[in-house]
C-alpha cells in the first residue's frame, strides 16, 4: 500500500491549457489597444485646416506626433513583455 502511494505522489499531471498564465495574452491585447489608441490620438490631435492664407507652425503638430509615438512605444514595450513572459513560461515548463 505504501508503494502505491509513493508511485502516485511521484507522478504529476501534465499541464493543461487552464494551467497556462493569462498574462502574456493580456499584455499582447494591451499592446494592440495602445497602438490603436496612439493612432486615434494622432488623428484627434492633428490640427485641422488652417484658415485661408494661414499655415500651421510646426508646434501645432507636436501633440499628434507625441500621441502616435507614445502609443507605438507603449505597444512595443507591452508586446515585448508579453513575448518574454510567454518564452519564460515555456522554458519553465520544459524544465519541470
Amino acid at each position: 500500500m505504501d508503494s502505491a502511494l509513493a508511485d502516485s505522489s511521484l507522478t504529476t499531471p501534465a499541464p493543461t491549457e487552464a494551467d497556462t498564465s493569462i498574462m502574456p495574452m493580456l499584455l499582447q491585447t494591451a499592446a494592440w489597444i495602445s497602438l490603436i489608441a496612439g493612432v486615434v490620438g494622432f488623428f484627434a490631435f492633428f490640427p485641422g485646416e488652417a484658415g485661408e492664407g494661414y499655415s500651421w507652425k510646426a508646434g501645432a503638430y507636436i501633440p499628434a506626433v507625441f500621441s502616435f509615438a507614445g502609443g507605438v512605444l507603449q505597444a512595443l514595450l507591452l508586446g515585448a513583455l508579453g513575448t518574454i513572459i510567454s518564452y519564460l513560461e515555456k522554458m519553465s515548463k520544459k524544465n519541470t
